[in-house]
């Protein structure tokens, strides 16, 4: 190589990724920056694995957070409602407890927002990252039931079908799982750099299944059956808990990512959960359609680089529900 041309192509090839990098971050959403150390918000616990923090400090993604006096991410409220209040609790995992956005963009509080235009109610939000139907179940028992709901809505997502080995839960494993990833050089370089983190995240280059994922949306795989009744015997339980205070159960199925964006139309984890709710007499909606109503309106249902739903998703899911759920109060 001539002498000054070496210097001359690594201009160049500056230059052309400097354009490449402002393209991407004129056309390219960036990620959610994750802020604080879960440590702060989540702590062991016996009963459910895990729990959160009463009074605690923190953050989802890069929204911040306060968990209650009381150990769940809400305002404070008595046990009692008030004479003429009806109360909606919502519990499940991190699509419940509004992973990445604000309390009030999270559906807890877009369900409450919707349902008091129709009458007087207040929507708990105990939803909790991570959680299964069995620790949900755990959660309704625990924390939800004192407040007296009338209704108990049960966020099911398709990792619920994958339960936790309470028994193999600790102190120290909790403390391994929540701990901040150590990332190397090579990948602050990419984080830090937009067009980078499209090309080599593998997030950013699609939400086609996992592995097990796969075999659950495209229900070809018998390994999983047990999968199904397990959740299914969880439900039943989760629903004989509810009429024990009074409370009717109602299933809400936060649909798989690659189903809405069209990577799996084959998938029927929504149908096979319907179904099953079905045959257990328990009310159930899917968010499918609404997530379906937001994309064809040029939003997004999901947040940037992630499957968990944007607050346009929620409130979209809130507004469908809402209906239903003042209906069945009212009867």
């Amino acid at each position: 190589m001539p002498p000054g041309k070496g210097w001359f192509v690594l201009l160049a090839v500056a230059g052309g990724f400097g354009v490449l990098e402002v393209g991407a971050r004129l056309l390219v959403r960036a990620p959610v920056e994750p802020k604080g150390d879960l440590r702060e918000l989540v702590a062991y616990d016996a009963h459910r694995g895990w729990a959160l923090r009463p009074n605690a400090r923190g953050y989802t993604g890069e929204k911040p957070v306060q968990i209650n006096a009381a150990g769940f991410r809400d305002r404070e409220f008595s046990l009692a409602p008030e004479p003429g209040v009806a109360r909606v609790a919502c519990i499940g995992d991190a699509a419940t407890y509004g992973w990445g956005v604000t309390l009030e963009e999270s559906f807890p509080k877009q369900l409450e927002r919707e349902l008091r235009v129709r009458d007087r109610f207040e929507v708990l939000n105990f939803g909790m990252g991570g959680q299964d139907a069995r620790q949900a179940r755990y959660t309704l028992v625990d924390l939800a039931a004192p407040y007296e709901p009338r209704v108990v809505i049960y966020g099911m997502s398709w990792d619920d079908l994958v339960p936790t080995d309470l028994e193999h839960v600790s102190s120290r494993w909790l403390e391994a799982r929540l701990a901040p990833p150590r990332r190397s050089f090579f990948h602050e370089v990419v984080h830090a750099s937009r067009a980078l983190s499209f090309v080599l995240d593998d997030r950013d280059r699609g939400t086609a299944p996992e592995p097990c994922l796969k075999a659950i949306v495209m229900a070809r795989d018998s390994r999983i059956a047990n999968l199904w009744d397990g959740e299914k015997n969880e439900i039943a339980a989760m629903r004989d808990a509810a009429r024990a205070i009074g409370a009717d159960l109602a299933v809400l199925v936060w649909p798989v990512k690659a189903r809405v964006t069209g990577e799996a139309l084959c998938c029927r984890f929504e149908e096979n959960a319907t179904a099953m709710a079905h045959d257990l007499g328990v009310p159930v909606f899917t968010a499918l359609p609404a997530f379906e109503i937001v994309r064809a309106r040029g939003d997004d249902p999901y947040l940037p680089h992630d499957d968990h739903p944007s607050p346009a998703g929620y409130r979209e899911t809130a507004h469908v529900m809402a209906a239903a759920i003042a209906s069945s109060v009212a009867r």
